[in-house]
Protein backbone atom coordinates (compact mmCIF):
# COMPACT_ATOMS: atom_id res chain seq x y z
CA UNK A 1 0.00 0.00 0.00
CA UNK A 2 1.28 3.44 -0.95
CA UNK A 3 1.77 6.24 1.57
CA UNK A 4 -0.55 9.20 1.19
CA UNK A 5 1.08 12.08 -0.68
CA UNK A 6 4.07 10.08 -1.94
CA UNK A 7 4.29 10.28 -5.68
CA UNK A 8 5.21 7.11 -7.49
CA UNK A 9 7.53 7.54 -10.45
CA UNK A 10 6.08 6.53 -13.79
CA UNK A 11 8.23 4.60 -16.18
CA UNK A 12 8.21 5.91 -19.70
CA UNK A 13 9.16 3.74 -22.64
CA UNK A 14 12.42 5.05 -24.05
CA UNK A 15 13.03 7.12 -20.91
CA UNK A 16 16.13 7.39 -18.77
CA UNK A 17 18.09 4.16 -18.48
CA UNK A 18 20.52 5.15 -15.75
CA UNK A 19 20.23 6.63 -12.30
CA UNK A 20 22.42 9.05 -10.35
CA UNK A 21 22.18 9.37 -6.57
CA UNK A 22 23.69 12.38 -4.82
CA UNK A 23 24.21 13.20 -1.17
CA UNK A 24 23.62 16.71 0.05
CA UNK A 25 22.76 18.71 3.14
CA UNK A 26 19.20 19.53 4.12
CA UNK A 27 19.80 23.21 3.28
CA UNK A 28 21.12 22.43 -0.18
CA UNK A 29 18.22 20.08 -0.82
CA UNK A 30 15.73 22.77 0.24
CA UNK A 31 17.41 25.31 -2.03
CA UNK A 32 17.33 22.89 -4.99
CA UNK A 33 13.67 22.09 -4.36
CA UNK A 34 12.80 25.80 -4.20
CA UNK A 35 14.66 26.63 -7.40
CA UNK A 36 13.19 23.63 -9.20
CA UNK A 37 9.70 24.69 -8.11
CA UNK A 38 10.26 28.22 -9.45
CA UNK A 39 11.40 26.71 -12.77
CA UNK A 40 8.40 24.39 -12.79
CA UNK A 41 10.61 21.29 -12.85
CA UNK A 42 11.32 18.32 -10.66
CA UNK A 43 14.65 18.40 -8.81
CA UNK A 44 16.23 15.70 -11.04
CA UNK A 45 15.12 17.46 -14.23
CA UNK A 46 16.27 20.80 -12.81
CA UNK A 47 19.73 19.35 -12.14
CA UNK A 48 19.91 17.86 -15.63
CA UNK A 49 18.84 21.14 -17.25
CA UNK A 50 21.36 23.15 -15.23
CA UNK A 51 24.13 20.64 -15.83
CA UNK A 52 23.63 20.53 -19.60
CA UNK A 53 23.23 24.26 -20.09
CA UNK A 54 25.89 25.75 -22.33
CA UNK A 55 27.91 28.64 -20.85
CA UNK A 56 25.82 31.80 -21.28
CA UNK A 57 23.20 29.63 -22.98
CA UNK A 58 19.62 28.63 -22.53
CA UNK A 59 18.22 25.71 -20.62
CA UNK A 60 16.68 22.85 -22.55
CA UNK A 61 13.25 24.17 -21.54
CA UNK A 62 14.01 27.61 -22.96
CA UNK A 63 15.30 26.04 -26.17
CA UNK A 64 12.09 24.03 -26.55
CA UNK A 65 10.02 27.16 -25.90
CA UNK A 66 11.73 29.21 -28.62
CA UNK A 67 11.65 26.35 -31.10
CA UNK A 68 7.89 26.11 -30.57
CA UNK A 69 7.53 29.89 -30.95
CA UNK A 70 9.57 29.84 -34.16
CA UNK A 71 7.60 26.94 -35.64
CA UNK A 72 4.25 28.55 -34.80
CA UNK A 73 5.28 31.86 -36.40
CA UNK A 74 6.70 30.07 -39.46
CA UNK A 75 3.42 28.17 -39.96
CA UNK A 76 1.44 31.42 -39.70
CA UNK A 77 3.75 33.10 -42.21
CA UNK A 78 3.36 30.19 -44.63
CA UNK A 79 -0.43 30.32 -44.37
CA UNK A 80 -0.43 34.09 -44.74
CA UNK A 81 1.75 33.81 -47.85
CA UNK A 82 -0.67 31.23 -49.28
CA UNK A 83 -3.59 33.59 -48.68
CA UNK A 84 -1.75 36.40 -50.48
CA UNK A 85 -0.94 34.01 -53.31
CA UNK A 86 -4.63 33.15 -53.69
CA UNK A 87 -5.52 36.84 -53.85
CA UNK A 88 -2.85 37.35 -56.51
CA UNK A 89 -4.27 34.45 -58.55
CA UNK A 90 -7.73 35.97 -58.31
CA UNK A 91 -6.45 39.34 -59.48
CA UNK A 92 -4.42 37.78 -62.31
CA UNK A 93 -7.43 35.81 -63.55
CA UNK A 94 -9.48 39.00 -63.90
CA UNK A 95 -11.54 38.75 -60.73
CA UNK A 96 -11.93 41.87 -58.61
CA UNK A 97 -10.10 41.75 -55.28
CA UNK A 98 -11.58 44.16 -52.78
CA UNK A 99 -9.40 46.83 -51.21
CA UNK A 100 -10.50 45.79 -47.70
CA UNK A 101 -9.76 42.14 -48.39
CA UNK A 102 -6.30 42.95 -49.72
CA UNK A 103 -5.53 45.38 -46.89
CA UNK A 104 -6.63 42.83 -44.25
CA UNK A 105 -4.41 40.15 -45.80
CA UNK A 106 -1.41 42.49 -45.99
CA UNK A 107 -1.92 43.72 -42.41
CA UNK A 108 -2.10 40.14 -41.12
CA UNK A 109 0.97 39.19 -43.15
CA UNK A 110 2.90 42.13 -41.67
CA UNK A 111 1.85 41.18 -38.11
CA UNK A 112 3.01 37.60 -38.65
CA UNK A 113 6.29 38.81 -40.13
CA UNK A 114 6.79 41.08 -37.09
CA UNK A 115 6.12 38.12 -34.79
CA UNK A 116 8.69 36.01 -36.63
CA UNK A 117 11.18 38.86 -36.47
CA UNK A 118 10.56 39.20 -32.70
CA UNK A 119 11.24 35.51 -32.18
CA UNK A 120 14.37 35.70 -34.32
CA UNK A 121 15.57 38.72 -32.35
CA UNK A 122 15.05 36.89 -29.06
CA UNK A 123 16.82 33.78 -30.32
CA UNK A 124 19.78 35.53 -31.87
CA UNK A 125 20.41 38.70 -29.89
CA UNK A 126 23.92 39.07 -31.30
CA UNK A 127 22.78 39.61 -34.89
CA UNK A 128 22.75 43.39 -34.65
CA UNK A 129 20.71 43.59 -37.83
CA UNK A 130 18.40 46.57 -38.10
CA UNK A 131 15.11 46.30 -39.88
Amino acid sequence: MRKQGVRQQRRVRGGAETRINIRTTVLVQAALEARAAVAGLSVPLYLVECGLREPDGWSLRQQRHWIAEWEAAAVKLSRSGSALDQLARQANSGHVVGQQQLQAALTYHQRVFDELYRVLGAVDQHRGVER
